[in-house]
């Protein structure tokens, strides 16, 4: 049962022999809503809502991944993963890992081409992006200085973004370089672990990558006045 504002509005059966991904679409009046699912018999597996507006704007979907390198990506069926991806309508696709990525440049080489193998084959007139890991600070007492494994996977997603042709931003750079988490710490826009984001750290890193996307989009109108791109 699916219930807006406390009365059933739709009853669906979710019964199959197969595992698949499947969607219902309900319009309601704009303003506040409570959205509420009762599963009534049997297992149910939910992945997700979007609640949206009608009227055009940037939308962004962020699904978080546990994990400690590119592999994690690859372990979704296509079967679950590409109805979604497809139905979503994408202009964009960015990925980006933490600084927890362990994994040998051999190993995260074939993630990765099998990342871009995999997105272009559900969206194949979509641009894919893969930024930097973020800047970390060793700390702990010890002279400031960049943690050497991110600096080190930057420069391997980058040569990698490279030879797939897939886009690629410098997300530590963007940041400030070297020992620009602990400048972050120490400004208050991270925690002093030298790893982990506050909120106001993330809105001004979020800006930034805005910033270089819509900069990127009114170089690329000006050199293709026929795109069909307008420069506001």
């Amino acid at each position: 049962e699916i219930k807006v504002d406390g009365k059933v509005v739709k009853e669906v059966d979710a019964k199959a022999e197969t595992i698949e991904s499947a969607f219902e679409r309900l319009e309601v009046p704009d303003g506040p809503h409570k959205l509420a699912i009762a599963v009534t018999k049997g297992r149910v597996r939910m992945l997700g809502a979007t609640l949206e507006r009608t009227e055009p704007s940037v939308i962004v979907d962020s699904f978080g991944v546990g994990s400690l390198n590119f592999d994690q990506f690859n372990r979704v069926s296509a079967e679950s993963r590409d109805p979604m991806l497809k139905r979503r309508g994408y202009d964009l696709v960015m990925f980006m890992l933490g600084t927890n990525v362990f994994a040998t440049d051999e190993k995260t080489a074939k993630d990765v081409e099998l990342i871009v193998k995999w997105y272009r084959a559900a969206l194949p007139d979509v641009p894919l992006l893969f930024l930097s890991p973020p800047d970390q600070d060793e700390g702990k007492g010890k002279p400031a200085r960049s943690a050497r494994h991110v600096i080190k996977m930057g420069a391997l997603v980058k040569r990698i973004a490279e030879a797939n042709g897939v886009g690629f931003w410098d997300f530590r750079g963007a940041m400030g370089g070297d020992d620009s988490m602990g400048k972050f710490s120490k400004a208050g826009y991270a925690d002093w672990d030298f790893t982990h984001f506050r909120e106001k750290g993330g809105q001004l890193m979020g800006e930034r990558l805005s910033h270089a996307l819509f900069a990127g989009l009114r170089d690329y109108a000006k050199k293709n006045p026929r795109a069909g791109c307008k420069q506001e």
